[in-house]
């Protein structure tokens, strides 16, 4: 299993993905969550034995309906997504990390405190929520 495969079973586990989740795009439906690989094994460092330290960047986008007339609505799914960033930073905490074939994952993170509007349907009132997140990990 490839670093994509791994990341994207890995990423299946958040709960409200209901089944929902795909691979680099998706159609713009409400829920509808993408996994977005970013960049793949950029070396951070390497230690005098020549073990490489990388990391593995990717994106997570969802749409979630957007109303230009209730700002109760936009707050919500704003912090529905949000609640999904803290998710990562719960399996950080906990040292639940995907597996990695031939490496040790030694963290998961974050990139950003919040996720970002990156896009609007607006035939649809959707807006594409996203952030960035980083698995750090060790070559074996």
């Amino acid at each position: 299993m490839d670093k994509h495969e791994a990341m994207y079973n890995y990423i299946k586990q958040y709960p409200d993905t209901y089944g929902m989740l795909s691979f680099i795009f998706s159609n713009a439906y409400e829920g509808n969550t993408s996994f977005v690989p970013v960049v793949n094994d950029a070396v951070i460092s390497t230690d005098i034995l020549g073990n490489k330290t990388k990391a593995y960047t990717f994106a997570i986008t969802v749409f979630k309906s957007l109303s230009a007339d209730v700002a109760e609505e936009n707050k919500e799914n704003l912090k529905a997504v949000q609640e999904f960033m803290d998710w990562i930073e719960e399996q950080e905490n906990k040292k639940n990390y995907p597996h990695f074939e031939n490496a040790i994952v030694r963290k998961i993170e974050n990139l950003q405190n919040a996720p970002q509007m990156s896009g609007y349907d607006e035939k649809n009132n959707l807006a594409k929520y996203m952030f960035q997140c980083k698995v750090t990990y060790k070559e074996k």
